[in-house]
């Protein structure tokens, strides 16, 4: 689940460009490589692929175009955001998988640690540094089979750089306000490019998802009780729910619980999983992200691009004698708003200042 992409563009640029709306008409911008050959992929059982262009050397390309149906109280909309990267994506933790129980699995994060990187480069694992990842221009870009108020199709997308020659530090998205769906479920939904100076033009097709509606009435999670997510079924082969518990995200998480289901409208996620992710501390605000996804891919040069459909929501977990809060006030009486933690509690440096039949937590200073 990489959700919005754009929290990884930190490549020291400043960019000052003023978006208009997506449109059909064409843009300037011409391909500075030739367009390669070969038939792209299907991904995720989707049964969907591209045209993949560029030679099978130089920089790996990985990239990663997101098209996600974004519902809020009183907005609902369709986003589009993209990057051709020439490298994977490092991510930040480490997440180690210790357990896993049919579609579920627990993860505990691990920091990496290097005694030094080089310039450019980033620690991804234990005295492990790889350059940070580029983003680059390939050239004109569009999506064929979304319905847009301007009645546009295909969509052009905008692309952001620092000046119209630069190849790095290029990002690609949308501004036209898209409805939710922007499609019909099954229908193709198509991004082409035309290709630039490291990476030629290809395309990858997905197919439109129906939005996510979960069913599930109440968010509570005991402990020594399996716990059911229900959703509305989809009906389209490959689309994937993938579901994140995080109980201790304020104050660092200790862990998370990850699943991957089919979309047949129910997932049961085992009691062992979650007694032993509760185990690992809980904080204030526990989440529940659930995602109904459907993946294309297609090769680019020597790595490959795809195309992300999603619709998500996140919900607050409830869990026995937890209060969450921001503030005191929000707590019961004799207990205050713990920081980081955000959730109501008694502070101590001692077991004496705790109740009687709880501790003081040497590592949060808090009674339990």
């Amino acid at each position: 689940m990489h959700g919005s992409l754009f929290r990884f563009l930190g490549l020291g640029l400043s960019v000052s460009i003023t978006l208009a709306a997506c449109g059909s008409s064409g843009s300037s911008d011409q391909p500075a490589g030739g367009a390669g050959g070969g038939a792209g992929a299907g991904a995720g059982g989707a049964g969907v692929g591209g045209q993949g262009g560029g030679s099978s050397t130089g920089p790996k390309a990985y990239g990663l175009f997101d098209i996600q149906y974004v519902k809020e109280a009183t907005d609902a909309h369709t986003k589009i955001e993209g990057y051709m990267y020439d490298g994977s994506l490092p991510e930040m933790v480490v997440w180690d998988k210790k357990k896993t129980d049919g579609d579920c699995a627990l993860y505990t994060p691990r920091t990496p640690f290097c005694e030094a990187c080089n310039p450019g480069e980033i620690c991804v694992d234990t005295n492990v540094c790889r350059a940070q990842p580029l983003t680059h221009n390939v050239g004109a870009m569009t999506v064929t089979g979304l319905t847009a108020p301007s009645g546009a199709n295909p969509i052009s997308l905008f692309k952001v750089a620092p000046s119209e020659t630069a190849e790095t530090g290029v990002t690609y998205a949308c501004t036209e306000s898209l409805p939710v769906p922007p499609c019909t479920a099954g229908a193709p939904v198509t991004l082409a490019a035309t290709g630039g100076a490291t990476y030629g033009a290809f395309s990858v097709q997905a197919q439109c998802i129906a939005p996510l509606v979960v069913t599930t009435s109440s968010m509570m999670l005991e402990s020594g009780k399996a716990f059911a997510l229900n959703w509305t079924a989809g009906n389209i082969s490959g689309a994937r729910i993938k579901v994140e518990f995080d109980l201790s995200h304020h104050g660092g998480s200790k862990g998370q619980l990850r699943c991957d289901a089919a979309d047949t409208g129910t997932l049961q996620v085992s009691a062992t999983l979650l007694d032993s992710l509760i185990a690992l501390g809980v904080t204030g605000f526990p989440s529940i992200h659930v995602s109904r996804e459907l993946t294309g891919t297609t090769p680019v040069g020597s790595g490959q691009a795809q195309l992300k459909i999603y619709s998500d929501a996140t919900y607050t977990a409830q869990l026995a004698g937890l209060v969450s809060c921001e503030t005191s006030s929000e707590c019961p009486t004799g207990q205050t708003c713990l920081d980081p933690g955000k959730m109501c509690g008694i502070a101590c440096t001692a077991n004496t200042d705790c109740p009687t039949g709880q501790t003081c937590a040497a590592s949060t200073k808090t009674c339990k």
